[in-house]
């Protein structure tokens, strides 16, 4: 029986010649083990025929099965930021590549989970788990990203408030209520209403940021109070 260890351990131990290409052979194999028998059948002994390895190279990258799951997640979330990072190029107006960019930081999580759906019972606690302890990792890299391209809105004169760090960190605090939690992994939501409600909402949090929303300000003659004068 393997030991569970803390998932803010390391995750895979990867680091001697070899094992690189271990991990790569394993986590290319998760996600058809987890479509197919699901993560609860899951085992060190069935990902390693998948993945055309020996069963104790697995188990000597790899931590725990918990771990696995794991570094499936980190991998999905660069190919997360990798997306984030292409449509914050692009050469569409700021408040557009803005709204994408906070969009699919949401749609794009609930579609790689997606299909594990049949499974999503038993996942429900480890993928909570992976993402409670993940979350603050994949949360600075998107911070990062964001204040990249906040910063050229506030070159163009488009974004209101001086600094980009903090508007960075509030929008994606306002937008990480819609990330996979508790009462959203099962049943997962329909793919239409997710980006739906996440388009309402990431819309209402944007508007609030673009200078041209702001009021301008108008100076009043000063009032004085007629009581006073006596």
């Amino acid at each position: 029986m393997s030991v569970v260890l803390p998932m803010t351990r390391c995750v895979t131990n990867d680091t001697v010649p070899g094992h690189a290409r271990i991990r790569a052979l394993v986590l290319s194999a998760v996600h058809d083990e987890l479509v197919e028998r699901g993560y609860r059948e899951m085992t060190f002994g069935s990902l390693a025929a998948r993945a055309g390895v020996d069963e104790k190279d697995v188990e000597f990258v790899f931590v725990s099965k918990e771990s696995v799951l794991m570094a499936h997640l980190d991998r999905m979330n660069a190919w997360l930021l990798a997306l984030l990072t292409s449509l914050a190029s692009t050469s569409e107006p700021v408040r557009c590549r803005l709204r994408e960019v906070l969009v699919t930081r949401v749609t794009f999580r609930f579609d790689t989970l997606r299909p594990y759906a049949r499974h999503m019972d038993e996942m429900r606690e480890p993928v909570l788990l992976a993402l409670r302890h993940r979350g603050p990792v994949y949360l600075e890299a998107e911070a990062r990203i964001l204040e990249r391209l906040l910063g050229e809105g506030q070159r163009r004169g488009i974004v209101d408030l001086a600094d980009p760090v903090p508007l960075a960190r509030t929008l994606l605090t306002a937008t990480s209520a819609l990330l996979p939690g508790e009462a959203t992994l099962n049943p997962l939501p329909p793919e239409r209403e997710l980006r739906s409600t996440a388009g309402e909402l990431i819309d209402i949090v944007i508007e609030g940021t673009l200078t041209v929303n702001w009021p301008a300000f108008r100076p009043e003659s000063p009032r004085i109070e007629a009581r006073a004068l006596l």
